[in-house]
């Protein structure tokens, strides 16, 4: 169902994969607004998996998943927030 566009089966295979396949479906489940989308982007970008390291793309990331209700991604905010005071 990933593959067919469904935006929640791509933030899944993001959490599920690693590398260049899981930086591309959480792109692709954000694109679509998928909370878990932006949650797995912004660890990618926290981690620098297949995509440059980049902490302010990570807490924008990380940001929007929260406000969209992702009690993961706001522990994951609050870990930068955090280590960057």
């Amino acid at each position: 169902s990933a593959d067919l566009g469904f935006a929640f089966a791509q933030a899944v295979m993001a959490g599920e994969t690693r590398g260049e396949e899981s930086f591309k479906f959480a792109q692709l489940a954000a694109a679509q607004g998928e909370r878990d989308g932006f949650l797995w982007l912004g660890c990618c970008f926290r981690d620098g998996e297949a995509c440059e390291k980049d902490l302010h793309k990570a807490k924008e990331k990380f940001s929007l998943a929260s406000e969209l209700g992702d009690v993961s991604a706001m522990t994951e905010l609050g870990g930068i927030l955090n280590e960057s005071n």
